[in-house]
């Protein structure tokens, strides 16, 4: 909860006092931080008298925040319920903030139980440039990590062994061959600042630290050289994002000019505050159970992962129970199709590969495309051309013989997409 008081708080010291009462309960984690315009001891005279259950995070070092002028004061301060103080470490003043009056606070909240998080549980460690694997398709096919994995697997029956030997090799196949993408959320910036921009940068924060060193905090000649070229600095900076923004404006015009609605509807997204893929925040939830709104990101993961284990469970036992269905549902019996019994071939390998389309990765992060890269063109032979092609031949006959689907190839991303009701 953000906070702020003027010098003469009147009724808005009442208005949040009130404000924190009314969400105040007993195991609550509540971190109330702000202006409070009063210095620490004063501060915490008030919430003993009116009792309002929280209490000033301590800091270390010299907690002196506002600085506007020469006498530095303490009016900015954290405060944490009984249940949110022990997460708290000491706060601290970042004085390497120049960009306003007030130096920020910093603290580190330690939380506990986010172990099991959707990242940590199955998300793709991994995804491919699509890019560099139209460009590497020789490469990949006639690896020869390929050889070395079908050598390893030959003797190998347990088809869960091989699955993630397989899902191992790819890793190495496309981390040599430099095929990964960074993440899309390595840089959250809107725009890129110039070299301009970041020396004009540097010499002001130069310029911040020789005044906090040999001056401050009296505002004299030092002072004044600091602040010409904060001005300067501020300059360049608006003119580098004033010049970005033009830029942004520029390519999604040509989006659209050249018909590509895909790069249209992403490209907004770039100021919206959401990724091209990946989750974003959809709000509170309602579960049903204690009839209550949900907020916070692990209680929301919690209720969705209850939803699908209800959903996909199976109470009955009949999901899997052929005996059950041929009761249910009777019907004429087909006549056995003895051709569905024999074992692979390449040739219907190669058809399969030949007839996937483009889409999304799943678990292991990798595309269609990427086993697409195994099929031959032409005339199609009895073996495949490619490493690659024998090892996934391979693989899949041993699946298919087991009669056995691989424990990772069961499981799979599910997407909610939630309506605004």
């Amino acid at each position: 909860m953000n906070v702020y008081l003027p010098s003469q708080p009147g009724e808005i010291r009442k208005f949040i006092e009130g404000k924190i009462r009314s969400i105040m309960t007993p195991d609550s984690k509540l971190l109330v931080m702000g202006d409070w315009n009063s210095k620490p001891d004063k501060l915490d005279k008030w919430f003993r008298r009116v009792r309002l259950g929280v209490n000033i995070v301590p800091g270390s070092g010299a907690l002196d925040t506002y600085h506007a002028r020469q006498n530095w004061s303490a009016i900015d301060h954290m405060a944490a319920s009984a249940e949110a103080l022990p997460m708290m470490r000491k706060v601290v003043v970042n004085r390497n903030w120049d960009l306003s009056d007030h130096w920020p606070l910093e603290c580190l909240i330690r939380t506990s139980g986010f172990q099991a998080t959707v990242a940590e549980e199955g998300m793709a460690p991994f995804r491919l440039d699509a890019k560099k694997l139209k460009s590497q398709g020789e490469a990949i096919r006639d690896s020869n990590y390929w050889r070395v994995l079908g050598e390893e697997l030959a003797e190998v029956d347990d088809v869960n062994v091989v699955a993630d030997s397989f899902e191992t090799m790819v890793q190495q196949v496309t981390t040599d061959l430099n095929l990964l993408r960074p993440s899309e959320t390595a840089h959250p910036k809107h725009y890129r600042l110039n070299r301009a921009a970041k020396v004009a940068i540097n010499r002001r924060r130069l310029a911040y630290g020789r005044w906090l060193r040999e001056e401050a905090p009296v505002k004299g000649a030092i002072y004044e050289a600091y602040y010409e070229r904060k001005v300067q600095a501020t300059k360049v900076k608006n003119a580098c994002s004033q010049a970005s923004w033009l830029r942004f404006i520029v390519k999604g015009s040509l989006t659209l000019t050249e018909g590509d609605m895909k790069g249209f509807w992403n490209w907004p997204k770039q100021i919206l505050g959401k990724r091209r893929n990946g989750p974003s925040d959809f709000g509170p939830l309602y579960d049903s159970v204690v009839q209550n709104l949900v907020y916070d990101p692990l209680g929301k993961t919690e209720l969705v992962r209850s939803h699908y284990a209800t959903l996909l469970g199976d109470p009955t036992g009949h999901s899997r129970d052929a005996a059950y269905w041929l009761q249910k549902l009777p019907g004429p019996s087909s006549p056995p199709i003895e051709e569905l019994n024999e074992d692979i071939r390449w040739v219907e390998i190669n058809d399969a590969l030949g007839r996937l389309r483009p889409g999304a990765p799943g678990r292991d992060g990798l595309p269609p495309e990427f086993f697409k890269l195994a099929r031959d063109s032409g005339e199609i032979g009895g073996v495949p051309s490619s490493e690659f092609g024998k090892t996934l031949t391979m693989i899949l006959s041993k699946v298919w013989d087991s009669g056995i689907i691989p424990d990772k190839w069961n499981e799979a991303w599910i997407v909610s997409i939630f309506k605004d009701e």
